[in-house]
């Protein structure tokens, strides 16, 4: 029977851990996995078969949590998963020897690779802060034209940090009224009005005063089909309009 990684040493009342486990370069919540794990097959011949809601909640984690420390250390060869259908995975420890470590030369975690940045954010519920993990996927350097890869929050626009619209002059609301078939008068009530409302379409700033103009062109529109109809109906009944 193979010597175990962890063991208790009798007489002292503390755990000793084999120096394999101490330089494996484990995040916190994955060495509680692992040792909770150990404790439960107690030799590497023997299988543990906890389920995942179990080490989660021994171990203080979320069971996403769990998850993913049991496949990084399947990655990292430290433990090997048999499925059986309907009941709980068995799972065996291997011997140190077939560890893959951390990079020491230039400081690499070959896990961080695999399974991610792994950080300990308070929001996960329940258990010790110190046990409360959550694994993000790894950043991607390098992959020109996607600016949301390497950080998530790159190439993201914040609409808080939108800058403001440039407001228009007289002359450029002028010449836009021409293009979309407005009366060249109507551009300075349109600024006029604009500019007595701090440019904004009901609580929100302006996004784009092009587009308002148009909107003030079928504005415009209405009243004009509105005031014809009133003139036909004056010539109707047989009074003159003004």
């Amino acid at each position: 029977m193979s010597e175990p990684v962890i063991q208790t040493t009798k007489g002292f009342g503390f755990i000793f851990i084999h120096s394999s486990l101490d330089d494996a370069g484990l995040s916190t919540a994955e060495f509680r996995v692992y040792a909770h794990l150990s404790r439960r097959a107690s030799s590497m011949e023997d299988a543990a078969y906890p389920s995942i809601e179990t080490i989660a909640k021994i171990c203080r984690i979320h069971p996403d949590t769990a998850r993913a420390c049991i496949q990084t250390l399947i990655d990292r060869k430290m433990l090997e998963k048999k499925e059986r259908p309907g009941r709980t995975s068995f799972y065996f420890l291997m011997s140190p020897k077939k560890w893959l470590f951390p990079d020491q030369k230039n400081g690499v975690d070959p896990s961080l690779q695999i399974g991610g940045v792994v950080d300990t954010p308070p929001s996960v519920s329940g258990g010790h802060p110190s046990l409360q993990t959550r694994v993000h996927p790894p950043e991607t350097k390098g992959d020109e034209g996607n600016p949301c890869k390497g950080n998530p929050k790159e190439g993201v626009q914040d609409t808080k940090s939108r800058k403001p619209m440039a407001r228009p002059t007289l002359g450029m609301v002028q010449q836009e009224c021409l293009k979309v078939g407005l009366p060249e008068s109507e551009a300075e009530g349109f600024v006029a009005f604009y500019e007595s409302n701090g440019w904004k379409v009901g609580r929100n700033p302006m996004k784009s005063w092009t587009a308002a103009v148009i909107n003030w062109r079928k504005r415009w529109e209405e009243k004009q089909e509105r005031g014809n109809g009133h003139i036909q109906r004056l010539r109707v009944t047989g009074v003159s309009p003004l």
